[in-house]
């Protein structure tokens, strides 16, 4: 898969990536995971297209977790992408990427603005 190769190259190092279960997005998710080398988790709260029921998710992974990738549906997860980044945001594309640096020491702490976007990359982008 084209979006996990990208991250693949930019030596993009996660401790896991949790999916929703809806299988296109378990068909970008196991890609991803296989590439890197890290443990998936389904979660079939994040098949959602609601930001607030999102919102509680994402909010909430395990401390032990520091870099964690979360495949998710529009429009929520470019609602909370945008929320969280102090970087406009308008839309996250099917298969897109966004990674992002939190000053935060645990989950609980993510507010809005408070996110610094790293990488912002989607399939029909033209540079990896």
């Amino acid at each position: 898969m084209l979006m996990a190769r990208r991250l693949l190259i930019r030596n993009q190092d996660l401790d896991t990536v949790i999916s929703s279960t809806a299988l296109r997005a378990l068909g970008i998710a196991k890609p991803v995971a296989i590439s890197l080398s890290t443990r998936l988790t389904e979660d079939s709260s994040l098949y959602t297209f609601s930001s607030r029921a999102l919102k509680r998710q994402l909010f909430c992974p395990p401390n032990a977790y520091q870099r964690v990738a979360f495949v998710s549906h529009n429009p929520a997860i470019t609602q909370i992408a945008a929320c969280l980044s102090t970087q406009p945001i308008d839309n996250i594309s099917t298969s897109g990427v966004v990674t992002f640096n939190c000053d935060i020491n645990h989950w609980h702490e993510l507010t809005k603005n408070v996110c610094r976007m790293d990488y912002f990359d989607y399939p029909k982008k033209l540079s990896s």
